[in-house]
């Protein structure tokens, strides 16, 4: 049974994110208008708890757009409320979003609305939230208006934890205000509620406060026990970096109930600590969220055996030197097949990608590269990295991870890679050269690509994966083939190999960017367009059209027409096979070679089950893939 939206918005506090991607995919399923709200502001809430703020305001607005359609009150409140948190926190890849004044207004919008339709706690909520945004604006006289209001509601409803927040965050407010014995009373009464409740971190944050006021009253000995209390909570809740926040602190304490003077260093951190400590939270605690990615991705179960090539890229990097402004990631590829997962092409975001989806370290065995550019192997040091610190720290058993590299990749890292014990095998992919790999139940067949690249080598590489039945009964079983970065010729090495390809077959066509300067004839160095139609027209002529393709690597200014690249390349084909553009998380479903149900998402979020159907939709014209279970979703 589908869970209520109060139910994942537990989770989601409670950090459970997995739970709550599922539960957001039930809800969702059922398809109603209100489900589909309550999908968009639960992501949205789900996004800011993973600093993807810029994501989550624009989920919000769509949510708020939704609610205000099917005139839901409440989720337009909440949806404000929320989205007006988001705005004032720290994004996961920018300093701060920084938007104090917008989050403001948006917490008075939810404020009249909640007013409206009589919600009392939502009316506190906001009206802390006001308080809080405006103590990032420096108008403490008024933040503490607002959070005096919302104390006198806390309290006549019942709410205490309303009631604790309320008072912490006066008690903030009037610290910036040098008001500090009467701060301190409100961080005290704060306290006791926060005891009373069971709050750990709110009883931390207290006691943080406690010893700053008491500091700057002149009281070094309580300050000192404060804030080692509070140093102490932090460490016990894992919150490592909050603790050594609080313990800088108390070193300032220490030094001056010893009577010894503080040295330059010591005044300086002291200072420093005590001007941010209005905005240190937020800071904090992108650095932990940072700290538990990590640690989840290197050491989360791996997801097992998988058949499935998982995009793993949004937009490309088509000028990656001189990237646009809020430039895209450019990721690479998830081969799952058998027991195995083998990393393909990791460009810019290639981790973060695949650690969004719900995969880890344990799902990536091999890298196979296919040239030396930037966009397809700036995450290969990423991985390496990231498989020496697993066996640094790690008591598991050591990893290995096997590499499979063009030439100049080769050349540019086998420095770090030839001796490393954290590399199993190391492999020069070379044209004409298959490479048979039983334990992962397949053969990567190289070939040429026209496509300049760096180093000693002066060509990039095609590559075709014939798949082996894991179970060992049938033998060839299909095809992945990668066009990679190449130009249009001809006599392309993967038109005269494409009979003896084993089927089924997905065919992964770079385009590169939509058309290059370039007057007439084709693109040297990419198939473009013009370059993936001529490519589909030799292989239908042949009678080798593949059962899947999947448009890959478009630049950003393809973004908007996907859906009309995809339509012509359908009529030119006459529909014989599927063709659909990989866009974030399109997911191949191997060795059937059809897209997976994208309903919910991808990874370890979306259905998964093999689409029925195939449609397009508004978003950035993406193709829109369902099962029969949710054909009407």
């Amino acid at each position: 049974m589908p869970r209520s939206r109060s139910d994942v918005v537990r989770m989601i506090n409670a950090s459970d994110f997995e739970a709550a991607v599922r539960a957001i995919a039930e809800l969702e399923a059922e398809g109603s208008p209100q489900t589909q709200a309550d999908g968009l502001w639960l992501r949205g809430l789900l996004a800011a708890r993973q600093y993807h703020l810029t994501d989550s305001v624009a989920l919000h607005e769509e949510a708020l757009a939704a609610y205000r359609e099917i005139g839901d009150r409440m989720g337009e409140a909440n949806a404000l409320d929320s989205m007006g948190d988001a705005l004032r926190m720290p994004d996961r890849h920018e300093q701060a979003l920084g938007r104090h004044e917008e989050a403001l207004g948006r917490h008075e919008e939810a404020l009249v609305i909640y007013r409206e339709i009589g919600n009392r706690l939502g009316e506190a909520n906001a009206l802390n939230s006001m308080g809080n945004a405006l103590r990032m604006l420096e108008r403490y006289e008024e933040a503490l208006g607002r959070h005096e209001e919302a104390l006198v509601i806390s309290r006549e409803i019942g709410n205490r934890l309303g009631e604790a927040n309320a008072l912490d965050s006066m008690g903030d407010a009037l610290r910036m205000l040098d008001r500090h014995e009467q701060a301190l009373g409100r961080h005290e009464e704060a306290l006791v509620i926060y005891r009373e409740i069971g709050n750990r971190l709110g009883e931390a944050n207290a006691r943080r406060a406690i010893g700053l006021c008491q500091r700057a009253l002149g009281d070094s000995d309580l300050a000192l026990e404060s804030l080692r209390s509070a140093a102490r909570i932090y460490a016990e809740i894992g919150l490592p970096r909050w603790a050594a926040l609080a313990g800088a602190m108390a070193k300032t304490a220490e030094a001056q109930v010893s009577g010894v003077p503080a040295t330059p260093v010591q005044d300086t951190v002291a200072t420093f600590l005590d001007r941010v400590d209005a905005h240190i939270g937020p800071l904090l605690q992108r650095l932990d969220r940072a700290d538990q990615d990590q640690v989840e991705f290197l050491y989360r179960k791996g997801l097992g055996p998988g058949q499935a090539l998982v995009f793993a890229r949004e937009w490309n990097s088509w000028q990656p030197l001189v990237p646009a402004a809020g430039w895209p990631r450019g990721g690479g590829y998830l081969l799952r097949w058998g027991s195995k997962g083998v990393a393909i092409d990791p460009g810019p975001g290639f981790v973060s990608i695949l650690r969004e989806g719900g995969f880890g370290l344990r799902d990536i065995d091999a890298v196979v590269v296919t040239h030396n550019h930037i966009d397809h192997v700036a995450e290969l040091p990423h991985l390496l990295t990231l498989v020496h610190e697993h066996n640094e720290h790690s008591s598991q058993a050591t990893r290995t991870v096997d590499l499979f590299l063009s030439p100049s990749v080769m050349q540019a890292y086998i420095g770090m890679t030839a001796t490393s014990r954290d590399v199993g095998r190391l492999v020069r992919l070379l044209p004409g050269e298959p490479v048979s790999l039983p334990d992962y139940c397949l053969e990567i067949v190289p070939f040429s690509a026209h496509h300049s690249e760096l180093g000693g080598a002066r060509f990039a590489l095609c590559l075709a994966f014939r798949l082996q039945d894991p179970a060992g009964d049938e033998g060839e079983v299909g095809t992945v083939l990668l066009t990679g970065d190449t130009g249009w010729r001809e006599d392309l090495p993967i038109l005269n190999a494409a009979p003896d390809l084993p089927r089924p077959l997905t065919l992964v066509a770079h385009l590169g960017t939509l058309i290059t300067a370039q007057e007439g004839g084709f693109d040297a160095e990419h198939l473009e367009y013009r370059g993936v139609a001529a490519l589909m027209h030799h292989l239908r002529n042949d009678g080798q059209l593949p059962e899947c393709t999947v448009l890959s690597e478009f630049g950003l200014e393809c973004r908007t027409i996907i859906r009309e690249m995809v339509e012509g390349l359908r009529a030119l084909t006459g529909g014989a096979c599927i063709i659909c553009a990989g866009t974030m998380g399109r997911t191949i479903l191997l060795p059937a070679m059809a897209p997976a149900c994208d309903l919910g998402g991808w990874g370890v979020r979306g259905c998964g089950a093999a689409s029925s159907w195939t449609g397009v939709s508004d978003d950035l014209a993406r193709g829109i893939h369902r099962c029969d279970r949710h054909r009407t979703s």
